[in-house]
Order: C-alpha cells, then sequence, then structure tokens
C-alpha cells in the first residue's frame, strides 16, 4: 500500500524521503488524514518566434474570392516545471517551428459559399536529435448554400485527401504524436442550420 500511495502522491514519497512533508496531514496514530494533492500550474512556458497574419480581398464581407494566411515560426521554446526552477529545452519534446494556415473563401453572391483550408504542420525533431517527424499538409473543404428562410446547408469533408500523420515507432503505441495529427482520415460530413 505504501508503494502504490508513493506512487500517486509525491507528498507521501516525501514522507519515506525527507522525513515529513506538508502535503500529508496525519492522524496521532500516525495514519494519514488528508493529501493535499491539488492541480498546480506553477511551471511556465517561454518562446521566440515571429507570427503573420495576412488578408485579401473578400474574406471578411461582400462578395467574390477572399484568402487569409497565419503562420507561426518558433525559433525558441523553453519551460520549466515549477516556479523556481530554471527555464530549459524540455527533452523529448516535439515541436514544429513552422505551422500555418490558409484559408480560401469564394462567395457566390448571398447563396454560396465555397471554402478550402489548408492546415500544415512543419517537420518536427527532439532536442537531442533522437527522435523526428515529416512534416504534415491537410486541406478541408467545404460548400455551403443558404436559404431564404434563414436555413443553410454545408457538405464538405475534413482531411480531403486522406492523409496519414506522420508516424514514428519510438513514439510508443500510437506511433504518433496526438497533441499535433490526428489519425481520422478522411471525415466527411453534412449539416443543416437553421436559424428560429
Amino acid at each position: 500500500m505504501a508503494v502504490t500511495a508513493a506512487h500517486l502522491f509525491g507528498g507521501v514519497a516525501d514522507e519515506f524521503v525527507n522525513g515529513g512533508s506538508e502535503q500529508v496531514v496525519r492522524n496521532p496514530n500516525g495514519s494519514i488524514s488528508s493529501v493535499l494533492a491539488t492541480n498546480q500550474n506553477i511551471g511556465g512556458t517561454r518562446t521566440r518566434g515571429i507570427t503573420m497574419d495576412a488578408i485579401a480581398g473578400a474574406y471578411r464581407v461582400g462578395s467574390g474570392p477572399g484568402a487569409r494566411l497565419s503562420a507561426a515560426y518558433i525559433d525558441q521554446l523553453e519551460s520549466r516545471p515549477s516556479s523556481n526552477a530554471a527555464f530549459g529545452v524540455t527533452s523529448g519534446a516535439l515541436q514544429p517551428n513552422l505551422r500555418a494556415n490558409l484559408d480560401m473563401l469564394w462567395r457566390f453572391g448571398n447563396a454560396m459559399a465555397l471554402t478550402v483550408n489548408g492546415n500544415y504542420i512543419g517537420d518536427a525533431a527532439s532536442p537531442d536529435g533522437s527522435l523526428s517527424l515529416d512534416s504534415w499538409l491537410t486541406w478541408d473543404a467545404q460548400l455551403e448554400v443558404s436559404f431564404p428562410w434563414d436555413g443553410s446547408l454545408a457538405v464538405g469533408a475534413r482531411n480531403l485527401f486522406d492523409e496519414d500523420p506522420p508516424l514514428s515507432q519510438n513514439l510508443g503505441d500510437a506511433n504518433y504524436v496526438n497533441s499535433l495529427h490526428n489519425p481520422y482520415g478522411i471525415v466527411p460530413y453534412v449539416r443543416y442550420s437553421q436559424e428560429l
């Protein structure tokens, strides 16, 4: 039981190593009364890089074509596990330096719109170079028709060309990084919306 508790609560483990912990409250007979094990966000992240957001044409309003390009390049990413620790490169972290989204929109009056989205995640490597993943580019598309009775019908697909995420056997059971990629493949959908 003590071994299990040591794995579940850091404060109990500290008791065995250091002879006491503020996180563990004991009864007079030595049994555990309570353990302070709340979630705490005491770490931090520090980045250095550039971001860009460009809009062209009738992207926000009006009829006709429009586009929006959003991109972020991260030159340096450091984190620390607690407020009293130094910032440093997270070992084993796989973070791409470049991410970008291209949204293209064609409006045909007030009745129809075609949207095509490109999503790019750049290649990523662990800080020590022991693991790397290729870049990933997916495309989404949607055609939406608006009706005079304030309804609309959208037909589309995410990951239109069924691109698999970059895989590596060194990542464990999933073989992909679920914080960056997903394994769903093409996801078609039909959606009807009605204003009430």
